[in-house]
């Protein structure tokens, strides 16, 4: 199908990433050419902070331009609760740009069973998105 995006996607995370630290990549393509690949490194400090830095790159037969953006996250969690703050950015290209930023939360209300039982958990996000098309 023509209108169907074609997707493959490899995942990597390294024996490494026992000592809270944690990558990812990926792949993709489709129509017209289309082709991005992304990554990701993530590290969650024992002490509560979190934090994880991304990017990606983007092209097709139907832009000009290769389309780069990178993100990144810093938070803090425990046992109850998490809050973090997040930002991206997508630099000017082919008359097209863009800005993120947008903060989480969660809070667990109740929890039993250990690693093997269930929790109660409420999570909200906020994330405002400025897109400019010149």
């Amino acid at each position: 199908m023509r209108g169907l995006l074609a997707a493959l996607a490899l995942a990597v995370s390294p024996a490494a990433a026992a000592g809270g630290v944690g990558v990812d990549t990926k792949r993709t393509a489709g129509p017209s050419r289309y082709r991005a690949a992304s990554g990701s490194v993530a590290y969650d400090h024992p002490s509560g902070f979190e934090g994880s830095a991304g990017a990606s790159a983007s092209r097709s037969d139907t832009a000009p331009t290769t389309l780069k953006s990178c993100s990144g996250r810093v938070g803090y969690f425990t046992d109850a609760w998490s809050a973090g703050v997040s930002g991206g950015l997508t630099p000017k290209a082919d008359l097209y740009r863009s800005r993120q930023f947008g903060a989480d939360g969660s809070w667990t209300f109740l929890s039993a069973g250990g690693d093997d039982g269930w929790t109660l958990s409420a999570d909200l996000a906020y994330v405002r998105l400025n897109h400019e098309d010149e």
